[in-house]
């Protein structure tokens, strides 16, 4: 029977050109028909046979597909039954030891076959690369045989390793193909190793070189995903009015959205080749990396540079805030997605630093926004000083003053009307964290602008002092009163800023400072002042003296300053201060002058001497001492000195504050040419 059916196949084969006559049949019982109707009826033992001719294409493909039905049949356990497929296959009919023996010897003819894999299954046949893929057919009776077949595979891929290597060197220095047809092949290398290869000895639990292999063509892919990923059309139409929202209740636009998509794509196709390398997936998010620092960098220059077109329409430069912070949002998530804190620390750092990047950026934004409202807030305020003014009572500096809440409200109205439309509509625009950097910028510029606007007189420069205006204690209680409700505003119930950054916002102590002085007593800013400007004079050396009138009359002038001295000499005379005051809080201010006649004299130049330095110097047996004085040509002074005089400077009616802000404010002009004098 054996020999019967067996010269059946081999004249079937004769008849068909030597290669076997598969079945035409297709659907899910196709594998049990391997020959015509009448063939059908005598042959009956087909794998025996189809296995004499397993290298004739489509063999393979179909003893895979009857082992993997043959297997699957004994391997079907029921309620009834837990016997192993071995042992069900082992009780059956089927011939077990003459299968055994078919297998091994089929196993023995493929490894020899494979190992001549470039002549039994060449590339430049699709059907050949077809059945070289069917060739691990063994993978389908693991059950049903309890062995493993695995030394094929492993053979095949040693040999097909050093043929892929060394093609791909070549390649590497042509680049004969499009960087997409590598990617393609890395992915099925990548399939290949996976099922067949990484669990069969040597090759299990090592890390495989294919990666390796394919490095410079991922590289040269993201190289060329740059380009691609830093073309933003939609950015375009971000500034039209009638720009496209990511959705209904998003607050960015379409750009943004098209930016991260093109990335995310970018590391999907890089995470699905799942490399096994570490090393090699460490350098690839590096670059990676590199390639979102590229575009959104890129993304945020084109916003940075076009926003100033665009803050006269308010609700767009919102937008445009809020696509900066989206990009730090969706940053954050593309961050966790390369692995968070397990991510290598060169990436890691690159996107820290670009994230620290846009941080700035939307920093840069929110301040030129605020900033371009500063004329608007400026005006409102100047309308504000003008209504405090207009605010009666005077009161004594440094007495306490009654509650002013009333005479704040209307003395606020011109700032809120601006700002009450204003934060209404950004609050409706912009992003929460958007929105609190721009009441930030918003809270510095107001406060800035009440305290050189209201608090302290206007000043071109630092070379004269206006006092146009001057405010009461009533005034400063009033403006005192008003800071609160302006910080209310801001706090919004806990929608906006917190108390505490208001609090400690240095432009609100400043000006809280501002107003603390003002309402001090002259005796009690020249005491702050004397205390705090430790060094009035800078050292001018070879000060030349220009002399006019052919004669030089120089004297010396010394004031003492200090607090209590309403009703001393403070020309000329030291000997006034009383024992009991404390000495750090005077200081002799000396003037070198030349003497003009019928006009003022003129200042040479200026020193300063502390009297507690003085008293630290040892004096000679005639009570005196010898010092060198630099002098300066004007004294010089911190915010604080400038905020005292300029205080004082409004007190017209206070000789030591007027005398003070003269000798204080006074510097050296250059005469026109003239005669040289000594230096």
């Amino acid at each position: 029977y054996t020999c019967l059916h067996e010269n059946l196949f081999h004249y079937l084969c004769e008849d068909n050109g030597g290669a076997v006559t598969l079945p035409a049949a297709r659907g899910d019982d196709a594998w049990k028909v391997y020959f015509n109707e009448n063939p059908e009826e005598i042959v009956d033992e087909h794998f025996h046979c189809l296995s004499t001719k397993y290298l004739c294409a489509g063999v393979p493909a179909v003893m895979s597909t009857l082992l993997a039905n043959i297997n699957a049949y004994y391997a079907h356990t029921t309620a009834s039954s837990a016997v192993s497929a071995s042992d069900r296959f082992a009780a059956s009919n089927f011939g077990k030891e003459k299968f055994v023996k078919l297998l091994d010897q089929l196993h023995n003819s493929l490894r020899i076959d494979l190992s001549m894999y470039r002549n039994n299954f060449p590339a430049s046949s699709a059907e050949k690369l077809m059945d070289l893929k069917s060739t691990f057919l063994f993978e389908n009776c693991y059950e049903l045989y309890n062995r493993e077949f695995q030394l094929s595979a492993a053979t095949m891929w040693s040999l097909f390793a050093v043929d892929m290597k060394y093609a791909l060197e070549e390649h590497e220095q042509h680049r004969l193909c499009k960087s997409s047809a590598y990617m393609n092949l890395h992915f099925k290398v990548k399939w290949l190793h996976t099922n067949y290869v990484k669990d069969v000895p040597p090759y299990c639990g090592a890390v495989p070189e294919y990666p390796a292999w394919f490095e410079p063509f991922v590289m040269q892919w993201l190289n060329e995903n740059d380009d691609v990923s830093l073309d933003f059309p939609q950015l375009k139409t971000d500034y039209s009015p009638q720009f496209q929202k990511s959705s209904e209740h998003a607050l960015f636009s379409n750009s943004v959205v098209d930016v991260f998509t093109q990335l995310t794509q970018c590391f999907d196709v890089v995470s699905k080749l799942e490399c096994p390398d570490p090393e090699i997936w460490k350098r690839y998010m590096k670059r990676f990396a590199k390639t979102i620092v590229k575009v959104l960098v890129a993304y945020a220059d084109i916003v940075k540079k076009e926003f100033p077109e665009h803050l006269k329409e308010e609700k767009v430069a919102c937008i445009l805030m809020n696509n900066i912070q989206q990009l730090r949002v969706q940053l954050e998530k593309m961050f966790e997605a390369m692995g968070g804190t397990k991510l290598e620390r060169d990436a890691a750092d690159i996107l820290n630093d670009l994230q620290q990047t846009l941080n700035n950026t939307l920093d840069e934004l929110a301040s030129m926004f605020a900033i371009s409202l500063e004329t608007r807030i400026t005006a409102s305020v100047k309308e504000l000083g003008d209504l405090l003014q207009k605010v009666g009572g005077g009161g004594v500096p440094g007495q306490p003053q009654p509650p002013a809440h009333h005479e704040a409200d209307e003395v606020l109205r011109p700032l809120m009307d601006i700002l009450d439309g204003s934060l209404t509509m950004y609050a409706e625009s912009c992003e929460k964290t958007v929105l609190k950097r721009l009441l930030k910028e918003l809270w510095k510029i107001v406060m800035k602008i009440l305290e050189k606007t209201v608090v302290l007189p206007p000043m071109t420069d630092k070379t004269h002092l206006s006092a146009e205006k001057s405010l009461s204690p009533k005034q400063c209680a009033v403006l005192d009163a008003a800071l609160d409700t302006i910080k209310l505003y801001f706090h919004a119930g806990g929608n906006g800023l917190k108390k505490t950054f208001l609090e400690k916002s240095p432009e609100l102590q400043s000006l809280r400072y501002a107003l603390s002085l003002y309402t001090q007593t002259t005796d009690t800013l020249i005491r702050t002042f004397v205390t705090s400007q430790q060094n009035q004079v800078v050292a001018a050396n070879d000060l030349k003296w220009v002399i006019q009138s052919g004669m030089f009359r120089p004297f010396i002038e010394v004031n003492l300053i200090g607090p209590h001295l309403a009703d001393k000499k403070r020309k000329f005379a030291t000997n006034m201060v009383s024992a009991t005051e404390q000495m750090d809080l005077f200081e002799l201010h000396v003037c070198i002058r030349d003497y003009c006649f019928a006009r003022e004299d003129r200042l040479v130049g200026v020193a300063i001497m502390r009297l507690s330095d003085i008293a630290e110097q040892k004096f000679d047996n005639q009570g005196s001492c010898a010092c060198w004085l630099p002098l300066g040509t004007r004294i010089k002074m911190d915010e604080t000195g400038w905020t005292i005089l300029r205080i004082l400077s409004q007190r017209h009616s206070d000789e030591v504050a007027r005398e003070f802000v003269k000798l204080k404010s006074e510097m050296r002009s250059e005469a026109p040419i003239g005669t040289p004098g000594p230096s």
